[in-house]
Order: C-alpha cells, then structure tokens, then sequence
C-alpha cells in the first residue's frame, strides 16, 4: 500500500498543469467609448438642450434695442438685453456641460473596462492559487496514506484548499459584476460578454511642472467657466442697477458679485488641490511598481533555481508550482498597479470627469 501511494505521490508531483489562454479580438477602448457615447440619453438629452437654447439666444436677440453701459431710462431695454446675455451664457454653459458629460462618460467606460481587465487578472491568479491548493492538498493526503505525514498536515491543506476555492468563487462574483457595470454602460444585455482587446500600458508620469499643468487645466476646465461667467452675469446685474426701479438694495448686487467670485475660487481652489492629489497618488504608485519590478526579479529567480533543482531530480514538482504561484502573485499585483496608474492619469488631465459624480450615462 505504501508503494502504491508513493507511486501516485511522485506522480503528482510531476503532473503538469494546463496553461491558461487568451481570446484575441473584440472591443478597444475608443470602440467601447463611441459605443457608450451613442447610446447615451443623457447626452441626447443635452443635445437638444444646446438647440432649444440657441433660439432663446436667436429671440432674445430679436428685442435688443441698445447695448446699454449702465441702468437706462428703458427698463424694458435694460431687462431685453440682461435676459440676452443670460440666454447666451446658458447657451455657452449648456455646451460646456455636453464637454463634460462626454468626458465623464469616455472616463466611466474606460475605467469600467480597466476593471474587467483587472478582474480577469486576479481570477486567473486565483484558479492558479486555488490548482495549487488543491496539489498541496492531494501531495498531503497521499503522504499521509504513505506514512510522510500526519493527519493534522493532511487536514490543514484540505481547509487551505477549501479556503481558495471559495475566495475563487468570489473572483467570479467580481468579475461578473464588473461586466455587468461596463454593458449598462454600452446598453448591452448584462449576460452579454464583450472581449476586450487592449490592455493600459504603464508610462511613467515622471517629474513634471504640475503648476503648469494645473494652469493648463483651469484654461479648459468646464466647471471653472461656468463659476466664471457666473460672475459676470453679477456684475452685470450690478452695472444695470436702477435705483428707481429695483427691488433690492445696491449693497445686495454687491455681495451678489462678491459671492459669484468666492464660488470661483472655491470651484478653483479645489480643482487645483484635487490635481496635486492625484500627482501625488500618481507618483506613489510608479514608486510601488518599481518595488514590485525588484521583488518579481527575485521570485523569477527563485523559479529558476526550483526549474534547475526538480530537473536534476533535487526539488519537487508542487515546489517549482508555489515559485511559479508566487511569480504569478506579484504580476497580478503589478497590473493592478497599472490599471490604477491608468485610470489616475485619465483624471489627472481631465479632472472635472471626478467633479462631476462619475456616473455619466
């Protein structure tokens, strides 16, 4: 009997394990994006928005009898023109919003197809971790029908392994509830199972002038115009001021201005420190990816000394398997790493996608 389970022992241990495979074909980013994009009604929506606001503008304009530079003796004039230009920055605003909702929707699909990505990383990690619990568990139970081990060994790897399968069934759970989110993003059937076929690639951010970045940024940020032209819809309020004919006082239209400029700066001073945030976030993570490329280095080596000792008939096949567990462990981790960098750079050039709530459909 001991012959025959030290037989089947040095046959598992030299049992191979299939490889995984990859599909090839399917979706790229900006196929998921223009997809997501012309399926939105949101969008759709706003649309027709920016038209039913350009003929306010056509008609508002139509009432314009001067271009008054202070309160008139015409109050119908002066109100003709405010309600123009308040027209026309609804106008301008309604497109900025459109820019914003599409770049929050590009941001959404994007990361939500990153995530996909990062799931099927980690359940591929953890069919090989939960394949590798069940050889631990196999070689202990066989070492205890040939007298190597004890019951208690035997027992612990039968609960490890037990403990990997049921983590493995909630890397199956994650997975399918990321694609569930990406289709609702797209309007695909949630059953629906889109390959994917570009994965983010890592590039460093580096050392850059995030001042200037930043500067760059609130030239073209939606939010920091529409907070801009609020506040010249106030001063204008306050250079049409009637004191004859207003029902507020002078003062008011004052703070009104005032007002509208602190919103500004709050709009901006958030703006600025939410992109020195994600620099920072950005940096810390090129600095892990750095520490995981020296740990994989090590573990790479170490599968080869495990190679070079099962081959020479000094090491077994379940530990050159831990050492290729443990390779396999750190790459998993090191795309997470990336994913994460790739979504923060997203952000970091277009920041207002996380201004708006994400959740752009």
């Amino acid at each position: 009997m001991k012959k025959t389970a030290s037989f089947l022992l040095s046959a598992a241990l030299l049992f191979p394990f299939a490889t995984l495979s990859h599909a090839a074909g399917g979706l790229t980013y900006q196929e998921a994006i223009d997809k997501a994009l012309g399926v939105s009604k949101q969008l759709k929506s706003t649309q027709l928005d920016i038209e039913r606001k350009s003929e306010d503008v056509q008609k508002a304009g139509e009432d314009i009898r001067f271009l008054p530079a202070e309160a008139s003796a015409s109050a119908a004039a002066d109100q003709a023109f405010t309600a123009y230009v308040a027209r026309g920055v609804a106008y301008d605003t309604s497109k900025q919003s459109l820019t914003t909702q599409q770049d929050t929707i590009a941001y959404n699909v994007r990361t939500a197809y990153n995530k996909i990505l990062q799931e099927q990383e980690k359940k591929k990690f953890a069919d090989l971790s939960e394949k590798n619990a069940h050889t631990q568990s196999y070689v202990s139970f066989l070492k205890q029908q040939a007298g190597m081990a004890g019951k208690i060994e035997a027992d612990r790897a039968e609960k490890l392994y037990d403990a990997e399968k049921k983590n493995n069934a909630v890397n199956d759970t994650n997975l399918r509830n990321a694609y569930e989110a990406f289709n609702q993003l797209l309007e695909l059937r949630p059953e629906e199972r889109p390959v994917l076929e570009e994965k983010p690639e890592y590039k460093p951010l580096g050392e850059i002038d995030v001042e200037a970045h930043i500067t760059g940024i609130n030239a073209q940020n939606p939010t920091l115009f529409q907070a801009d032209k609020g506040i010249d819809l106030a001063r204008l309020d306050l250079k049409l001021y009637d004191w004859n004919r207003a029902d507020t006082t002078y003062k008011a239209k004052q703070l009104d201005v005032e007002k509208a400029k602190t919103g500004y700066s709050i709009a901006k001073e958030g703006t600025e420190q939410a992109i020195r945030d994600i620099y920072a976030n950005i940096r810390a993570l090129e600095e892990q990816y750095k520490a995981l490329e020296a740990n994989l280095a090590v573990a790479q080596d170490a599968v080869h000394l495990a190679q070079v000792q099962f081959d020479v008939g000094v090491g077994t096949k379940v530990d050159l398997e831990t050492a290729e567990l443990k390779v396999a462990e750190l790459k998993q981790k090191q795309f997470d790493i990336i994913v994460n960098h790739d979504n923060l750079v997203q952000a970091f050039n277009k920041p207002w996608v996380l201004a708006s709530g994400g959740g752009a459909k």
